[in-house]
């Protein structure tokens, strides 16, 4: 579509980001990754185990958020290592607050992990570790955190390195074919700073300029975006988090919101069934090995 001016990056407002995206992951339909995690990490940390056979290991959390995910991810973990340091980095402030208090308030269900926290973004943790001997870590994951490094392919190059020898680095994001990504794609309404747009390309493509071996596993997801068509503040969020645009509904030109919200309910980015519409967010996870 022709050029349009550009609007505030959600990413710039933590406090709305973090209020937006727990705003869509209540709207979850289905959501494969949730699943995955139960499923199939299990199997992931067990290959961990036989190559790192010590009691102990180190963990690397980018983007860990409020731990609603990082949580169940350190979990797979306990079973073969009774001793767990994960590194939690994350720039927002209540995110981090969020997680140690549900680490304090889990009644011991995530005792023998040791958590540092970091609150920061991996551009400034990297700067921060250039100074100090880097550290390495056995497990590393990334989940839909590797849109906003100043450099996402820079970023895949400097996780796989603080990797030791046999570690294991997961990355999820979100697929190029998903609904999601197409809208992202038609209405890049985005500050020039980010790196939304075709993130997972770039990370695809730097991990084979430098031949590194993944394991990739398809993960459908979909949520209802319904309130995106009614006039209420679930649904404003929603859009928020959809378009990545800070208070979209207030800043966009009525044509924009029109053209998006019509081509969301298309066959190509969602399934309708009456009056709810479901956006497709297809994920795909990455699994590397060094």
């Amino acid at each position: 579509m022709d050029s349009q001016p550009k609007f505030a990056c959600l990413t710039d407002d933590l406090d709305r980001y973090n209020t937006a995206f727990e705003t869509y992951e209540r709207q979850a339909v289905s959501h494969g990754f949730k699943a995955w995690i139960n499923q199939c990490l299990p199997d992931v940390a067990a290959e961990l185990k036989k190559t790192f056979p010590s009691d102990e290991v180190r963990m690397l959390s980018v983007g860990g958020g409020t731990g609603r995910l990082d949580s169940k991810i350190v979990r797979q973990f306990l079973p073969h290592f009774s001793k767990i340091t994960n590194t939690v980095i994350d720039p927002s402030k209540e995110a981090i607050s969020t997680y140690q208090t549900m680490v304090a308030d889990s009644n011991n269900q995530l005792s023998g992990i040791t958590y540092d926290w970091n609150t920061m973004t991996l551009d400034e943790f990297k700067a921060n570790q250039e100074s100090n001997p880097a550290r390495k870590f056995h497990f590393i994951s990334a989940v839909h955190s590797l849109y906003y490094p100043d450099d996402p392919q820079m970023a895949v190059s400097y996780l796989y390195d603080l990797l030791e020898d046999g570690g294991k680095l997961l990355i999820v994001m979100q697929d190029e074919d998903s609904g999601i990504e197409r809208i992202v794609r038609k209405f890049d309404l985005f500050d020039d700073a980010t790196n939304q747009v075709d993130a997972f390309a770039a990370v695809r493509n730097q991990l084979k300029q430098l031949h590194i071996d993944y394991e990739k596993h398809m993960l459908p997801a979909s949520y209802d975006v319904t309130p995106c068509y009614q006039d209420t503040e679930e649904g404003g969020l929603l859009l928020d988090f959809i378009s990545h645009a800070a208070n979209f509904k207030q800043t966009v030109s009525n044509q924009i919101q029109h053209d998006l919200l019509e081509y969301m309910r298309s066959e190509e980015c969602s399934k309708v069934k009456g009056e709810q519409v479901l956006l497709d967010a297809l994920e795909v996870a990455l699994i590397v090995t060094k």
